[in-house]
């Protein structure tokens, strides 16, 4: 099916598309910014551009083929489905849940998160400076990730009593880690075609990045960093030098590595650094991964009873009594039944598949698949499917990619 009402390539369309993906992506780093503003204030100001843009870059329109895909429509649907279970759940009950204390809440960032960023990236050709747009989402990131260090160095962020720092801004210690790890993997993604001062300061991100996530006490953002990271390697290299011999080099040094990663975590802890902590015992414990999972083992179980109590439809988007699954699979078959997760498995593996490809055609773009995954992998372990914006815009920028293969304009340096 073909769509001839996308948008032109231009200087100066590209650069607001461009910021539009700055925006989404870099939206939930709002609260850094309260010590400065009102974060209510702030976030408004946000989304009233980014929606002022979307129209704008809507509105300047040429004839370009655009390949549109089969996927929008199961994306459609299951996005359906899923708001008539927000809306059986949360808004017609008048309630809300831990992340959003009111329905209005849910409904804002339903519409905002997930439907109108569908909407605007299926009706338009995203071309945009790629290389720009990350070095200012990473220079976003590093001042972010920068002052929360600061601040935790400084005793001003008490641990949690699971043992974990969160950012000092309000900003959840799960999420800070997932940050973290996105600054690490854009950061290697932009090592490519720098000159050595850039090269310096982008491994210098990179560690970073590691201090924040061994701060943040998350071990997602540890097992999508290297997943993303191998995958990433796999797709540049098409030999697979760089993936067999990280591989290799795990394998003969698993046991120094772990001797390592345990000498750390006690000299940490001395000095009372106890989240790594976490970390190493979940990946190197002797009495295994399952007394290590904070009991997201057991909550996957209940999601799946409860999946089985109402196959057709769905029984619930939370766990009654408790709170959401911690896996976005389940919590689809468990909120929308057998069709809906049966829907978003397609939808995913059909991303994947894409992703894959513009990794393989198109290596410019491959941080964007690389994103995706990361925050899919984060979906899987840690957080529900309604908080993940970053998910949804990069599986749109992902299909968008795919979708625009072969078009006579393609330009990544605006």
């Amino acid at each position: 099916m073909i769509n001839h009402k996308v948008t032109p390539f231009n200087s100066w369309t590209g650069r607001l598309i461009g910021y539009i993906v700055l925006i989404l992506f870099c939206q939930e780093l709002v609260p850094y910014t309260g010590s400065f503003v009102d974060q209510t204030i702030v976030r408004i100001a946000v989304y009233i551009i980014g929606l002022c843009l979307m129209v704008v870059t809507l509105f300047r329109k040429k004839n370009i083929s655009h390949k549109q895909s089969i996927i929008w429509i199961f994306i459609f649907v299951y996005q359906l489905m899923l708001f008539a279970r927000l809306y059986v759940d949360f808004i017609e009950p008048g309630k809300g849940f831990f992340l959003y204390k009111s329905p209005s809440t849910i409904v804002f960032f339903y519409f905002f998160g997930l439907l109108l960023p569908a909407i605007y990236f299926r009706n338009i050709v995203a071309y945009f400076s790629i290389k720009r747009i990350f070095w200012y989402s990473a220079v976003i990131l590093f001042i972010c990730m920068s002052a929360s260090v600061l601040k935790i160095l400084a005793g001003e962020v008490d641990m949690s009593r699971d043992g974990r720092f969160d950012s000092g801004f309000g900003v959840f210690s799960i999420s800070f880690g997932q940050y973290a790890c996105s600054l690490a993997l854009i950061s290697v993604y932009l090592l490519k075609e720098t000159n050595l001062l850039q090269k310096a300061i982008l491994i210098g991100w990179i560690v970073l990045s590691g201090v924040c996530i061994g701060f943040s006490g998350s071990r997602g953002p540890f097992v999508a960093f290297f997943v993303c990271l191998a995958i990433y390697l796999l797709a540049q290299n098409p030999r697979y030098i760089w993936v067999g011999a990280l591989l290799i080099v795990l394998c003969l040094f698993s046991d120094l590595i772990k001797d390592l990663f345990f000498w750390l975590s006690d000299y940490l802890d001395s000095i009372g650094v106890t989240p790594f902590k976490r970390i190493v015992n979940t990946i190197f414990a002797e009495d295994g991964l399952q007394n290590h999972t904070s009991g997201r083992d057991t909550l996957v179980d209940e999601g799946w009873e409860l999946f089985l109590r109402n196959p057709i439809f769905g029984s619930s988007y939370l766990i009654p009594g408790k709170i959401y699954v911690h896996n976005i699979i389940v919590e689809q078959f468990m909120a929308l039944g057998i069709f809906g997760g049966i829907i978003f498995l397609i939808i995913n593996a059909i991303t994947f598949r894409m992703g894959w490809i513009v990794m393989r055609r198109q290596p410019s773009f491959a941080i964007i698949p690389i994103l995706y995954l990361q925050y899919f992998i984060f979906g899987c372990l840690s957080i529900t499917i309604i908080s993940l914006a970053p998910l949804w815009l990069f599986m749109y920028l992902t299909i968008n990619r795919y979708c625009a293969l072969g078009n006579f304009c393609y330009n990544t340096d605006v």
